[in-house]
């Protein structure tokens, strides 16, 4: 019995009303569903015309060709031969592939060492171009670049007393820094945390317009601060939110010479006055003394740590003054726009509109050394107390700028959102608050990985100057409108 379709025997055996025929049933069902006829008389015909066929359970026979132990063996011979050229051609094309991968591998090889070898010659042609570059600016516009020392009329007494206050100066502050211990109280994590989790309080209401303003802690971080705001100035003391002192002149800026005496660039009379700070603050009236300036444009004041010296500069001018006159004066290439001593006093740095920053000696005002240049105008400068930071914002950085004054290179960039206006280190350099035109920002330095951590991040708009005050965890700063306000 077979199939008319198939010719092998059906599993499931049917038989046609129509033409008598013997089908498998899958095969007839979808030959009827296809065409409606029976494929072998090609009489209309339907499912119900099939009629199941009740036959026993068989097993298929096997093929001849395995009914025998010879055909077996002969059969088993026939997979193994298969299997070895399968095998065979497999290892082959291995081998093949493996050679061709090896070739490809020593060509890559080839070619990363010519890449290497160009990248080497170009990168010393570029320095050995940017050498000569600066060897022909500095031969053609040296006059240019380096600023002229104007030394003023004096007695060799002068220049003597100057070197004796700023070696003295020197030897004491710097030996005072290495035998000073951190208290184990600042920047613990507690601390940190009280500081994250602080609001700002107003200790100055904000002026209705936007206004210049300048803040200058008193030496030591006391809580009396000058407050410079619309071309007058103010003694307030921060921690009681108490206005001290009101000066009536005009000012265009200010500073401190020492714990009890500040320094003050009268518009009005074209001097810088010098005022005693005594205890009872509300008792100072008129000046100790007064230095005449030779230039009544006086933009930036900057004393010396002894007090017995201060820089006044223009816009491309430094001037040294003693208690009494002037001792020499810088002509600076570019604008100035920041200005600072360091700690020990021996130099003091000058801030440009070009980006650089310049170091000069106090003693001789030679020219020490030059950073930078940066993105943008110089906007702060600040020495860190342990005196080889130094902390820089630039116009078009968003970050503070950290360099190293005995490597001579930026060791750190701390971001920001947005430019920054104004930076601050405290004492321990361990602290450092900063801000843009929305935001006050916090960094804490991880000594382990050599790096800054976010602390806090404050709306605080506007902030034109940031200081910490004598406790490390107390921050006050100044704005663009006129305000004074404390971190705690």
């Amino acid at each position: 019995m077979f199939c008319s379709i198939s010719g092998e025997t059906p599993k499931e055996p049917v038989v046609s009303r129509v033409s008598g025929n013997i089908y498998e049933r899958r095969l007839i069902e979808q030959a009827i569903n296809e065409t409606s006829k029976d494929p072998v008389t090609q009489q209309e015909c339907t499912l119900e015309d099939l009629v199941p066929v009740k036959v026993p359970e068989f097993v298929k026979p096997r093929p001849p060709s395995a009914t025998s132990l010879p055909a077996l063996l002969s059969l088993f011979q026939e997979e193994w031969d298969a299997l070895a050229l399968e095998q065979f051609d497999l290892r082959k094309k291995l081998s093949e592939t493996k050679q061709e991968l090896s070739t490809s591998l020593y060509s890559l090889d080839a070619a990363f060492r010519v890449i290497s070898r160009l990248t080497k010659e170009r990168d010393e042609a570029r320095e050995a171009l940017a050498k000569f570059s600066d060897n022909i600016s500095s031969l053609s516009q040296s006059q240019a670049e380096n600023p002229d020392v104007e030394m003023k009329d004096g007695n060799d007494d002068t220049k003597a007393t100057l070197q004796t206050t700023v070696d003295e100066t020197l030897k004491q502050l710097s030996t005072k820094r290495k035998q000073t211990k951190l208290q184990p109280a600042w920047a613990t994590p507690e601390a940190l945390e009280k500081l994250a989790n602080s609001s700002p309080v107003p200790v100055l209401p904000s002026a209705e317009k936007d206004v210049n303003s300048l803040l200058i802690p008193r030496p030591g971080g006391a809580g009396v601060s000058l407050c410079l705001v619309d071309n007058r100035v103010t003694l307030v003391e921060c921690f009681s939110n108490k206005p001290l002192k009101s000066f009536d002149s005009s000012i265009s800026t200010c500073c401190w010479l020492d714990v009890s005496k500040i320094a003050l660039m009268n518009f009005d009379t074209k001097m810088i006055e010098v005022y005693d700070v005594p205890s009872d603050i509300e008792s100072i009236s008129e000046p100790s003394f007064s230095i005449p300036v030779e230039n009544e444009t006086v933009m930036l004041l900057s004393a010396h740590p002894s007090g017995k010296y201060i820089v006044a500069s223009t816009d491309t001018t430094c001037t040294l003054y003693s208690m009494k006159a002037s001792v020499y004066s810088l002509n600076i290439p570019s604008k100035i726009t920041a200005l600072s001593f360091h700690p020990d006093g021996h130099i003091f740095a000058v801030g440009l509109e070009n980006g650089e920053i310049r170091f000069f000696e106090t003693v001789s005002g030679a020219e020490a050394a030059k950073f930078g240049p940066q993105d943008g105008s110089i906007q702060s400068l600040q020495f860190g107390e342990n005196g080889y930071w130094l902390a820089v914002t630039a116009a078009n950085e968003n970050g503070i700028s950290i360099w190293h004054l005995g490597k001579s290179k930026l060791v750190h960039m701390v971001p920001t959102d947005a430019s920054t206006t104004t930076a601050a280190l405290d004492v321990t350099c361990q602290l450092m608050a900063s801000s843009d035109d929305k935001y006050l920002y916090i960094h804490s330095f991880v000594k382990a990985s050599k790096s800054w951590n976010l602390v806090s991040k404050v709306e605080a708009s506007l902030v034109s100057k940031l200081a910490w005050m004598e406790d490390p965890h107390k921050l006050v700063y100044s704005t663009n409108q006129g305000s004074v306000c404390l971190l705690e």
